[in-house]
């Protein structure tokens, strides 16, 4: 399970955030996450994959219902929590439409917001989601913007990132008014060096971050006044690539977009 809370600073998350997520119906969201959320009065989301509901140590329906009538927002992130660039358009929609309807008959709601699998995305998944719900999330840093509707980010506060100053921090920074990407498909059968973002401001003073499974770039940068011309050091290798843009001016500006490299 991902999460994006941290149950040790609660009272802080209270006052600086508007909510909460989880990723998975994992039993101690239920047993022990949400008596703590409920004592600071957090308000919470559960994207909820419907394949495990009631396997070993995971959340049974029952506690589903329970959880949904304490106030927890339950929304939708797929029936089997496969990567959905790695399907097709029609497996895809399946992938939707069983987890609603399951999801409607047991609890008799119908979910309006998405979460992907492992924060994955492409144009064709993005394309069908965005036929059944409102808004999507990713998985990948960055302020939250209107202007990434259906590839929203967010910052994961788990384990290995839920100090208070990591809270502190996630909190405060601020979307960028509109951030334009290219390429613009998130999944990338073949990889590729050179990218081009468009922040449509000065960009003299945005610095860009870029990582792969392999670790960080060295890449080259190039200021087209708006625009900023990326190219990489090399080939990033198989799996996410994560590009984080910040800006410092009267507060932290932040980017994030993730892409799948095939």
């Amino acid at each position: 399970m991902s999460t994006q809370y941290s149950p040790a600073h609660p009272s802080y998350i209270l006052s600086n955030t508007q909510g909460c997520s989880a990723n998975g119906e994992a039993v101690a969201c239920y047993e022990v996450g949400l008596p703590v959320f409920e004592k600071f009065e957090v308000p919470v989301t559960l994207f909820l994959n419907t394949e495990n509901i009631g396997g070993q140590n995971y959340m049974s329906w029952g506690q589903l219902k329970d959880a949904l009538n304490r106030g927890v927002d339950i929304q939708n992130h797929t029936h089997s929590h496969s990567s959905l660039p790695t399907l097709n358009e029609l497996e895809i929609v399946n992938e939707i439409e069983k987890s609603q309807k399951l999801i409607l008959e047991n609890l008799g709601i119908t979910p309006n917001l998405f979460a992907y699998p492992f924060g994955e995305n492409s144009s064709t998944a993005q394309n069908v989601v965005s036929q059944y719900f409102d808004a999507a999330f990713g998985q990948h840093s960055g302020a939250f913007s209107i202007n990434q509707k259906y590839f929203i980010p967010r910052f994961p506060l788990n384990e290995n990132y839920g100090s208070i100053d990591r809270i502190k921090d996630a909190s405060s920074v601020l979307p960028f008014n509109n951030v334009d990407i290219q390429p613009s498909n998130p999944y990338q059968i073949e990889p590729i060096t050179r990218y081009v973002l468009d922040f449509q401001e000065d960009a003299s003073n945005i610095n860009c971050f870029i990582s792969d499974f392999q670790g960080s770039f060295n890449q080259t940068t190039t200021n087209l006044s708006s625009k900023l011309l990326i190219e990489l050091n090399r080939l990033p290798v198989k799996g996410r690539l994560r590009f984080n843009c910040t800006k410092v001016n009267n507060g932290i500006f932040w980017f994030g977009y993730q892409y799948l490299i095939n």
